[in-house]
């Protein structure tokens, strides 16, 4: 009942922030809808067979105990299909989240993914069946299990970043009540980002407003984090020796309610955000209420930021979460509904961005 009352005022106070979000002239380019597993919240750009292809990782979110699924998008014809794993341990209940891919020794790829692990009883353990980073190889049309890396530090993980070696970042996005009700309000400042070494864990920042993507610029040695509760994205100077991180530096600010990082071209990132963030809480209650998407486009080193999409959710996407631009064709993901939604920008002049207008 406490929690109940807790999360209510949680709500009542996220509504009297919302006022100040941003407004956007709706993008109506032509859209599609590619349908795969529910909640494909990340995906990543691939190449199986010399084709580009999209990987996602799909969870149902909104319902405790279902397991989660690999999807594979042929966006040579945006034909989705299931992939099969193979060869994880014995009781493995795999609930994806955020994931990162890199190139192998074989030519082919591994994927780094977050696993919300727990027992058949949908008891949290340790392990598998707690918080931990699993890892698979492409090989011969499935993904094979390789291992997974756990540590108490993994508190609550959102997303990672995976460099060429093999270590990686991770952003704990929250903790448990009663700290997590006070960051979903702003109170404070507890998010954190770890990093594994190949050898050991290691807490490298911390103080962060409910940390959510991350991406790493090795042409500047960089790590950028957005964050879920303020709409910042922050910036680090990466130590390439100890992977440490210094020099925090506000990079862009009021970007609303950010979510995941995805490549483009060695200039530019796009980044997926909530465009309100009472309605997003209020979506993943119930998906009657609509939580509109915006996709920003970063110029990172011309430190400026501007939007390409948006829209109002409603029969579109929904709490859109990862947008990756290929071949003219903006793909996003989302948290909870089970599609992907494909808008087609092959008329759109990128030169140009829409205008925005704030609110008063």
């Amino acid at each position: 009942m406490f929690y109940r009352q807790l999360l209510w005022i949680i709500l009542s106070s996220l509504l009297w922030v919302a006022c100040s979000t941003p407004k956007l002239v709706n993008h109506t380019a032509h859209r599609n809808q590619i349908v795969v597993g529910a909640g494909p919240e990340d995906m990543e750009l691939v190449t199986v067979n010399e084709q580009s292809h999209l990987l996602v990782s799909c969870l149902e979110r909104r319902s405790k105990g279902y397991e989660g699924d690999f999807w594979l998008i042929d966006l040579a014809t945006d034909k989705p299909r299931r992939v099969e794993r193979r060869g994880e341990p014995m009781g493995l209940i795999f609930r994806p989240h955020g994931l990162s891919t890199i190139k192998n020794d074989t030519g082919s790829f591994d994927v780094y993914v977050i696993h919300h692990g727990q027992h058949g009883d949908g008891n949290v353990g340790e392990g598998i069946y707690g918080h931990a980073i699993l890892v698979y190889e492409w090989k011969d049309g499935f993904l094979h299990y390789k291992r997974a890396y756990y540590d108490s530090l993994l508190v609550n993980p959102n997303d990672l970043f995976v460099l060429e070696n093999g270590s990686f970042y991770v952003t704990n996005a929250y903790f448990n009540p009663p700290v997590g009700f006070c960051q979903l309000l702003g109170i404070c400042e507890r998010s954190t980002v770890v990093y594994f070494n190949n050898e050991k864990w290691s807490k490298v920042a911390e103080g962060l407003e409910y940390a959510n993507g991350v991406h790493y610029l090795p042409q500047s040695k960089e790590i950028l984090i957005s964050t879920s509760v303020s709409g910042n994205v922050w910036s680090y100077k990466r130590n390439v020796k100890t992977g440490g991180l210094s020099e925090k530096r506000l990079l862009f600010d009021n970007i609303n309610s950010g979510d995941n990082f995805s490549y483009y071209d060695k200039d530019t990132l796009l980044l997926t955000s909530h465009a309100n963030g009472t309605k997003f809480t209020l979506h993943a209650i119930s998906p009657r209420v609509s939580s509109p998407t915006i996709v920003w486009r970063i110029h990172w080193r011309e430190k400026r930021i501007d939007p390409i999409y948006y829209n109002k959710g409603g029969d579109s996407i929904n709490g859109g979460s990862t947008a990756i631009l290929h071949n003219n064709k903006l793909y996003i993901s989302q948290v909870f509904a089970p599609f992907i939604e494909v808008v087609d920008l092959r008329h759109r002049d990128f030169s140009t961005s829409y205008q925005e207008r704030r609110s008063n």
